[in-house]
């Protein structure tokens, strides 16, 4: 009878064993479920058999979900924020680029302008061109037209210029009858002027 006992008593130790290994995981594992944690040290303290102890320091550490969760929200809050900085970005950039296409249009109106404006500028110096020297072509030809002696005391009261003009409008021979009428200062300054010009 006692030997038939002892294996019944060792059978039992071990199904004890093995309901206190049960016991823990479950506990361990509604541990994690609530966020709560028990360490290899905790499981030792609460079991007093050898054998439980020696299974909850070959258990490796459980990870507290808490602690995997709150990277995450930590990271899904940063994401969040970036996003939102990144559509405000956004905004103003394409708020700027509105603007800029305001001015641009502004601008290439402007220029348009300016650019009509010159060419309407140009055809009046054009014209002035072309009239003043129709002009300074009439007056060269009245000027040649007249005698010498009529037409020196005239050109001697008019300035520089206007004489100049004229007289790059004449034949070399009317300016040698001209000159020497003028008043001596007056026809050597033109002189100069006219061997400066050509």
């Amino acid at each position: 009878m006692k030997m038939s006992e002892k294996p019944v008593g060792v059978g039992r130790a071990w199904l004890r064993v093995i309901l206190i290994v049960a016991l823990i995981v479950k506990v361990g594992t509604a541990g994690v479920w609530t966020g709560g944690l028990l360490t290899a040290r905790e499981v030792s303290a609460a079991d007093t058999s050898g054998a439980s102890r020696a299974m909850a320091s070959d258990k490796p550490k459980p990870v507290a979900p808490m602690a995997q969760k709150r990277p995450v929200l930590d990271l899904l809050s940063d994401l969040e924020q970036r996003q939102q900085e990144l559509d405000a970005r956004e905004q103003e950039l394409e708020q700027r680029a509105a603007r800029l296409k305001v001015l641009e249009q502004d601008v290439t109106t402007k220029i348009a302008t300016l650019e009509e404006i010159e060419k309407r500028l140009s055809g009046e110096a054009e014209t002035r061109r072309t009239s003043g020297a129709e002009a300074a072509q009439s007056l060269a030809k009245i000027y040649a037209a007249m005698k010498p002696a009529d037409a020196a005391p005239i050109l001697d009261q008019l300035d520089d210029r206007t004489i100049l003009t004229i007289f790059r409008r004449m034949k070399e021979k009317q300016i040698g009858e001209i000159l020497p009428l003028m008043s001596r200062s007056r026809a050597i300054v033109l002189t100069q002027a006219i061997a400066l010009r050509r």
